[in-house]
């Protein structure tokens, strides 16, 4: 057959077909259209924020959907928090108390200090406290428990809490809602119900003392901080897991959390962990992911902590295909269901989980995942800067909103 001739019959068969465009042409139009529509409309609802907004939008394969300003850099706010996960996760983060003899036991008798070294873990406590706050928690009593299992009755020395796992810096702690410490207990507060102590590793070996008295061993000495002289031995642990940590730090945004985590992914024997180390270490850490977010802090409570729309959604995106990343996508809260948006997005309930983040006026944002309608998942970062909370919350809560309704 001539050239002539095959271009005859492709003609006729177009003809035959009426015109009509293939079907796979027709959905990627389709779907273009629609991501136009949607572009549009994410755009008219941001207007207000002028210059001071980012939006970015991919689908799970990471195709844009929608960006508008996304590689702008702005305050993260607790969507900062996203990256210390990340961090403790890939890192498999785990937390170790141990009580360490600082003498020699013989017939159940210690003959000198008994030490409760902190390994940083902001959840260590009674059951009591962690019930009343809804969250899971390390129980110190289980080492109590150990240490009356294994004989002890008494203690000649005294209770000593080591907080040398981090620095002496304790952070805000009205945002804190607790002091950060390589040793507290029940978040640095006085008992179940009371306020923040000025000294958590004094505070920590009391509550231990109280319940090793409570079962029965004699304690001689008073209750004091103070370091783990050379030698002593341990002889009881309780660890606390990365999982087990970022998935209360997520769904409530609990700053403390996320500070003690940075801190304590930057901590090495003879280098306590401070602020600073803390962000250089998750920073470091999520750096081969392609992350580059400009940290100050684990939690995003500072200013300085700084990153890109674009950064939040590759992370959310690589959590997709990352062993760490189921944790990570469950920590996150559901709309109109748990955490921190309970009581938010309540008319796309359930479609929609993600990281809030609030500086005042500095930041609203949202960082996460939206199931649509039509059961499209999108994967989508807003940070907007200069509106009072109310507004910006509402407004990051449309964007969301629009992708459920319109996302096709």
């Amino acid at each position: 057959m001539s050239r002539t001739s095959r271009w005859a019959v492709a003609a006729m068969a177009g003809a035959a077909l009426g015109g009509t465009a293939l079907p796979g042409a027709a959905t990627a139009a389709g779907s273009r259209s629609a991501d136009a529509e949607l572009q549009r409309e994410l755009r008219r609802i941001v207007r207000p924020a002028g210059s001071r907004v980012s939006v970015v939008v991919r689908d799970t394969r990471g195709r844009r959907v929608a960006d508008v300003r996304g590689g702008k850099v702005r305050p993260l706010g607790s969507t900062a928090k996203l990256f210390t996960a990340t961090a403790a996760l890939r890192r498999r983060l785990v937390l170790t108390t141990d009580v360490l003899a600082a003498g020699p036991i013989a017939s159940g008798v210690l003959d000198g200090d008994l030490v409760l070294r902190g390994g940083g873990d902001p959840s260590l406590g009674t059951p009591a406290f962690t019930r009343a706050r809804g969250a899971a928690g390390t129980n110190g009593a289980a080492l109590t428990e150990r240490l009356v299992a294994l004989g002890l009755r008494e203690v000649r020395g005294s209770v000593v809490g080591d907080e040398s796992r981090f620095d002496a810096v304790r952070g805000p702690v009205d945002e804190y809602d607790g002091v950060l410490g390589g040793l507290t207990w029940n978040r640095g507060r006085a008992g179940d119900a009371g306020g923040p102590l000025t000294d958590p590793a004094r505070g920590a070996a009391a509550a231990f003392d109280d319940q090793l008295e409570a079962r029965g061993v004699v304690i001689r000495g008073v209750p004091r901080a103070g370091a783990t002289p050379p030698g002593a031995t341990p002889v009881a642990a309780i660890t606390a897991d990365a999982p087990g940590l970022v998935t209360p730090m997520l769904k409530v945004s609990d700053d403390l959390y996320a500070d003690a985590l940075a801190k304590a992914l930057a901590a090495a024997p003879g280098a306590p962990g401070t602020t600073v180390a803390g962000a250089a270490a998750v920073r470091a850490a999520v750096r081969p992911l392609g992350l580059r977010p400009r940290l100050a802090d684990g939690s995003g409570l500072s200013a300085r902590s700084r990153g890109t729309a674009r950064d939040l959604v590759a992370l959310l995106l690589r959590a997709r295909k990352g062993s760490w990343g189921s944790t990570l996508q469950e920590a996150l809260p559901m709309a109109g269901t748990d955490g921190t948006l309970e009581n938010r997005l309540r008319s796309v309930r359930g479609r929609c989980q993600a990281k809030t983040g609030n500086l005042g006026r500095a930041l609203s944002a949202l960082a996460g995942q939206c199931r649509s309608r039509a059961g499209r998942t999108l994967v989508f970062a807003v940070l907007v800067e200069g509106q009072s909370r109310a507004r910006g919350s509402a407004m990051v809560d449309r964007v969301a909103t629009a992708l459920v309704r319109k996302g096709r």
